[in-house]
């Protein structure tokens, strides 16, 4: 038979009820081998007071120790559930190539490109400015995002579309809200950026690759360059 356990079947006062309580508790850590240090039981009981005080309105006696089992204590992480279902971060390597623009003579026949790696949770906004960076550009201009076939193709124009600008006529999305991840890029993707659009740069942007990523680091970055950088303007070189 199993041994009852103390004060089973009894209606207590209070102060009976907390020495009984502290009796339950010990019973069960003894009965279940768990703990035999005095430091152990005093934690353990200082566990299940705390669960009977914030789960039940009931007799803590009997509330606290169904709790005791169920208390979590320090060292223990939680069994993950929040994390089910959740994707890793991406992580996109992209080389952009300047493709047209007023570029000097001596451009000709040369490959001018950067490799940009950015996150997924970023924005073609951020993207733009790794770009004009990359490219050495210093002053600022209208821009867009072609993501249609070719640039010529105006379906799925992405721009600055903020109240009382120049974006919003043609424009799928305004570049400060759309993340690159919401773009459903794939490795072996290409698409267009053109930065002012009175000269005219324009750029083909190849997706090399499309990774999990779960790292650190800052974002977005140029990991590679072929070619010095054009000037903006063509009298910088007069």
């Amino acid at each position: 038979m199993k041994p009852d356990e103390p004060g089973d079947g009894l209606k207590l006062n209070n102060n009976e009820s907390e020495k009984l309580f502290n009796k339950q508790v010990i019973f069960r850590l003894v009965k279940g081998g768990s703990y035999n240090s005095t430091s152990g039981v005093r934690k353990e009981l200082g566990y299940a007071r705390s669960a009977a005080r914030t789960h039940s309105k009931k007799d803590p006696v009997q509330e606290g120790c169904d709790c005791l089992s169920k208390t979590k204590r320090p060292g223990k992480r939680a069994s993950g559930k929040k994390d089910a279902g959740k994707r890793p971060e991406k992580l996109y390597t992209l080389s952009v190539y300047i493709v047209g623009g007023p570029l000097p003579k001596r451009f000709d026949d040369k490959v001018i490109s950067r490799t940009i790696q950015i996150r997924g949770s970023q924005t073609l906004e951020e993207l733009h400015g790794a770009i004009y960076k990359a490219f050495d550009k210093w002053d600022e201009h209208l821009y867009e995002f072609l993501l249609g076939d070719g640039p010529r193709d105006r379906s799925m124009v992405y721009s600055f579309a903020g109240p009382g600008t120049w974006g919003g006529g043609d424009s799928k999305g305004d570049v400060t809200r759309t993340t690159i991840g919401s773009l459903g890029l794939k490795a072996g993707r290409v698409f267009c950026y053109r930065f002012d659009l009175g000269d005219d740069w324009l750029h083909r942007v190849d997706v090399d690759a499309v990774e999990d990523f779960s790292g650190t680091g800052k974002y977005p970055k140029v990991i590679g360059r072929k070619s010095e950088s054009p000037p903006q303007y063509c009298d910088e070189e007069e």
